[in-house]
């Protein structure tokens, strides 16, 4: 029995299946290992196809189970993102794939983590041991081990033998159960954006989420590099000291580093740097509070010991949680404050979630009533998404979540409204353009029309009062929508005299009055 098609051709039927971005034989450092590993200079991951006598277990896109017998290329092809190994069956006459046997198995596994009690995390199996990699979101979510080191060509593979990740044997010395915190974070922090915002990963096109624990020797830090999130042990100091900073938030404020990245892409300087930071504290409290609500969710990399700021209550931090108010950062250092500023949009999101009264460091009195952390995170996700470019300021942040927040909700809707009021709250402001050439008309005796000018970007509506004297008595008779021009005025006494006045309101702010020049 002799094949219709040759080895290359069956190949290339076998890749078109698997339909992988990029495999290990296209890996100059794979090709290197896989040397070493057989200590075989003529060893490679390219697929060497052999000709067997396989079941057909694969008809039409279907399993099948009494499949006949026949002629088929066998090949091993191990891709590198997303990560699968399968031994991939191609009938040699007709190019189908016949059968998939995978090497790599993708399971579920129980993670004894560190900050998060008992959860499930995707792991993969891979002659014989578990790792920490999930090939089941986008191109994949991976944790290493970089063993405290700071090369991350020397990261190792965390490895479990049942996929049972016991504290027994992973809360060692070296704290390995961080990693189960870093990789389910990064799972769900994936879940987040993919299920709620219908983003998949930070590049919105699938890219491999790629976390490095264990970075250095007591390093108290995390970061996004521009490819991967690393995370560092922190003092490692028994109980009194920063621990491994890999909890829900910290993970998922890296990985939002990468979002903004691709997103509104803001410049790590001064203000818009500010916002940077800010909406990565945003994502942090919101994964959070999706995975457990029972959290500090508002007090950021609380549960390493490692408490740096609080959305609800910046100042604690001597942090602002007014534009330009108290402990608002004014030098160069920490590139112009974004450690610091960043608290005015965190505690902006806080105050729409959760609502608030109080005065702020100007001395406004506010009054926000919270629309819940839902609502909140899709008008933050929509403002970094769609309309914040990379030098936006934080009056451009303003003008934008408002638009957002009439986008997604309406635009005289209590979501666009307690957004302007939080805004207000935290000290950012935009008086709003003065209505101009307002003119009253009679059209009966019983009704006068009133049009104006609509001067403002962004307001949630115009204010309309009137009064039966020139200077005083005015009362507000109607609120009318956003962009509104016109206003008719019914049931009026047929001998009175009316004066009339319209502004342009944005939540609790508003502008001055348009006054109509003669009374009617």
């Amino acid at each position: 029995m002799s094949p219709t098609l040759s080895q290359e051709q069956a190949l290339q039927k076998a890749l078109a299946f698997v339909g992988a971005k990029t495999y290990k034989w296209q890996i100059a450092s794979e090709e290197a290992w896989v040397k070493e590993l057989k200590n075989d200079t003529k060893a490679t991951h390219y697929p060497k196809g052999e000709l067997v006598i396989c079941k057909i277990y694969r008809k039409n896109h279907q399993i099948i189970e009494n499949g006949d017998l026949t002629l088929a290329y066998k090949f091993d092809v191990f891709s590198h993102e997303p990560i699968s190994r399968a031994h991939i069956y191609v009938d040699a006459h007709t190019g189908t794939v016949i059968h998939q046997d995978a090497i790599i198995k993708h399971v579920d596994g129980t993670a004894h983590t560190r900050y998060s009690g008992q959860r499930t995390v995707a792991t993969t199996l891979s002659n014989g041991s578990y790792r920490l990699r999930d090939a089941s979101r986008g191109s994949g979510v991976e944790t290493y081990n970089m063993q405290r080191g700071t090369s991350y060509g020397s990261a190792v593979d965390f490895m479990d033998n049942d996929n049972q990740w016991t504290g027994t044997e992973h809360d060692n010395s070296n704290k390995d159960n961080a990693s189960l915190d870093c990789h389910l974070g990064a799972i769900k922090t994936y879940d987040y954006f993919k299920n709620v915002l219908g983003r998949n990963s930070f590049d919105g096109n699938g890219a491999a989420i790629k976390c490095y624990v264990h970075y250095g020797q007591g390093y108290e830090n995390a970061f996004w590099n521009g490819s991967v999130m690393t995370f560092g042990d922190g003092e490692m100091n028994g109980s009194t000291g920063s621990q491994p900073l890999t909890t829900l938030d910290i993970t998922a404020h890296e990985i939002a580093h990468a979002v903004c990245q691709y997103t509104a892409g803001l410049v790590y300087s001064y203000e818009s740097g500010a916002m940077n930071e800010g909406f990565s504290d945003i994502w942090g409290a919101v994964v959070e509070h999706s995975v457990d609500p029972t959290k500090s969710i508002w007090t950021m990399g609380d549960d390493a010991n490692f408490a740096i700021r609080s959305m609800s209550n910046p100042n604690a931090f001597q942090h602002p949680d007014t534009y330009l108010g108290q402990y608002w950062y004014s030098s160069g250092g920490d590139n112009g404050g974004v450690h610091y500023n960043s608290d005015v949009l965190n505690h902006w999101f806080y105050l729409l979630s959760v609502g608030k009264t109080g005065a702020n460091d100007n001395g406004d009195n506010y009054a926000v009533t919270g629309i819940g952390i839902d609502k909140a995170a899709r008008i933050a996700y929509r403002t970094e998404s769609v309309y914040l470019t990379s030098n936006s300021e934080y009056k451009d942040a303003r003008t934008f979540s408002i638009q957002a927040a009439k986008d997604l909700y309406g635009a005289t809707s209590q979501e666009a409204i307690q957004t302007a009021n939080a805004w207000y709250a935290v000290g950012v402001y935009d008086t709003q353009s003065t209505p101009t050439n307002l003119t009253a008309t009679t059209a009966s005796g019983t009704q006068i029309n009133l049009a104006w000018t609509d001067n403002s970007t962004v307001e949630t509506g115009f204010i309309i009062e009137r009064s039966t004297a020139a200077a005083s008595g005015f009362i507000q008779i109607a609120t009318v929508a956003a962009n509104a021009t016109t206003y008719a005025n019914k049931g009026l006494a047929t001998d009175a005299v009316y004066y009339y006045r319209v502004k342009a309101a944005l939540g609790t702010t508003s502008s001055t009055y348009a006054m109509l020049p003669q009374p009617l």
